[in-house]
């Protein structure tokens, strides 16, 4: 006596859309907080700004493929003499250096007094927004396999 299966196309072809629904709201999700986390960090710091070029070099780009958010500052629009001086003001320098998840470089002798005091506002802006995002996230997985789109 043996066991015939039926239906596992219907089964299989409702994961698979299951799984789309997931990706674009996922990368719709991950857009949404990877604003909010930019537009946060760019009005939520103490450094003085003059030119504007470090706000605007905050940056979130989502890889749709690997459903990825990258958070950082942009290199090419804050770099003078080598320097990435958006991490500078991150992480600070000298007396006021602290690490954070940026590498800044040691500017300990090209600089004299107290040095730079660290104002963490990427980490700021990204731990204010974790857990919502990680909540839309889950509630993005639970909705799919609940049917809703």
């Amino acid at each position: 006596m043996g066991v015939k299966v039926i239906g596992q196309n219907k089964i299989l072809n409702k994961l698979n859309n299951i799984s789309s629904v997931i990706e674009k709201n996922s990368a719709k999700v991950l857009q949404d907080y990877g604003n909010k986390m930019v537009k946060y960090a760019r009005s939520n710091h103490e450094f003085q700004t003059r030119t504007g070029n470090l706000e605007r070099a905050i940056t979130a780009i989502v890889d749709i493929q690997t459903l990825r958010m990258s958070f950082f500052i942009d290199a090419d629009r804050v770099t003078n003499n080598g320097y990435n001086y958006g991490v500078v003001q991150h992480d600070g320098f000298g007396n006021g250096y602290k690490k954070s998840q940026f590498t800044a470089p040691n500017l300990n002798n090209k600089f004299s007094g107290e040095g730079l005091q660290h104002d963490h506002f990427m980490v700021k802006a990204a731990e204010k927004y974790k857990d919502a995002l990680q909540k839309s996230l889950r509630d993005v997985v639970f909705n799919a396999f609940r049917g809703k789109k």
